[in-house]
């Protein structure tokens, strides 16, 4: 599947059937998981004034990191065209102090005056097809100035099965992104089982600019 596919797939995804995955992805697990890396990794990354997500979704990871970071300027992008009204509803003042861009990622990264001290993914390069991610993940390091921070699905394990295989074959789970990004080095890495899905790992990743 290329890169142009991709975004039509997703894009008419949104506003298909699965226009309420948004709010889903606001449960009580999605919120402790937000906490957890706000607290594990935003003491680790020091001296930074700006923070950008790609594919913010409903802006959780952005609201609670704001919400320990105050100070921080922050930003991202997400392909969902209705983004803004879901935000919106459940958190009413983000984009407030977020600039969020509906774009692709792609696109947001190549645009010329984008920087960030740090950039974030979650569940988001999984995504990625592999005509881009080599592309992608040299504008990230192009474009971040000091901390790439990662929570990706990491692999698909023995005993997965074909049926599951199939069901996440539109998913990108068999990448290490270690050494993805070029004059960063590795501060962090994580590898743990994802709690309700046989065979999926997950991986936390920090990054450090050389």
């Amino acid at each position: 599947m290329n890169y142009s596919t991709t975004k039509k797939i997703w894009t008419k995804w949104y506003q298909g059937r699965n226009r309420n995955y948004t709010q889903l992805t606001n449960q009580a697990k999605h919120i402790e998981t937000s906490k957890e890396l706000v607290n594990k990794y935003g003491p680790r990354m020091t001296s930074c004034s700006s923070f950008c997500e790609l594919g913010a979704g409903s802006g959780r990871n952005l609201h609670y990191f704001h919400e320990k970071y105050p100070q921080w300027t922050y930003m991202g992008n997400d392909i969902n065209p209705n983004i803004y009204n879901e935000i919106k509803s459940i958190y009413p003042d983000l984009l407030n102090w977020a600039g969020i861009e509906i774009t692709d990622t792609l696109s947001y990264l190549r645009q010329k005056d984008f920087e960030s001290d740090i950039i974030f993914t979650h569940g988001h390069l999984m995504h990625l097809p592999g005509d881009v991610i080599e592309e992608i993940c040299a504008l990230i390091a192009q474009k971040c100035r000091k901390y790439i921070l990662i929570k990706e699905a990491f692999l698909n394990g023995p005993g997965i099965g074909f049926i599951k295989r199939w069901r996440y074959r539109r998913y990108r789970f068999d990448r290490d992104y270690e050494g993805m990004f070029p004059g960063f080095a590795v501060e962090d890495k994580d590898i743990f089982k994802h709690p309700s899905k046989k065979g999926i790992y997950y991986c936390h990743y920090l990054f450090k600019k050389i």
